[in-house]
């Protein structure tokens, strides 16, 4: 039920010109259903895809459902943090995506980094 009331909000969605996201980290939770009739569905009603980095077997399902080449394939089961592949339309473009050093500070969950931040805001207090 709740696999076809996400179809139906993309479906609806788009026809009313509008933008729905979605995302996962596991691209089988979409493909578990019917044979995959879910997450096709919700691929093909999506204009704009942004494909991070896949496990072979789910990069093999995206290779069909978006015809990705052999090239497109390998890259995306081996891109690095902040490489994408971004597909709208019939175009296929890899990207690599930087934040700055303000975007990365709000958005880092590392230790270690958060740790320097404070560090940094500290002595920059101190030193007013």
């Amino acid at each position: 039920m709740a696999a076809e009331f996400c179809l139906t909000i993309f479906k609806t969605i788009r026809g009313f010109g509008g933008a729905a996201i979605s995302a996962t980290q596991d691209l089988s939770d979409f493909f578990g259903l019917e044979d995959g009739k879910y997450g096709r569905a919700i691929i093909n009603n999506s204009k704009n895809k942004i494909i991070l980095n896949l496990e072979p077997d789910e990069a093999k399902t995206v290779q069909e459902v978006l015809k990705l080449t052999k090239t497109e394939l390998r890259s995306i089961t081996q891109f690095e943090r902040g490489e994408a592949l971004i597909c709208s339309n019939n175009n296929k473009v890899p990207v690599v995506i930087k934040a700055s050093k303000e975007e990365q500070e709000m958005i880092t969950t590392d230790r270690a980094e958060l740790e320097a931040i404070l560090r940094d805001r500290q002595s920059e207090n101190n030193s007013l």
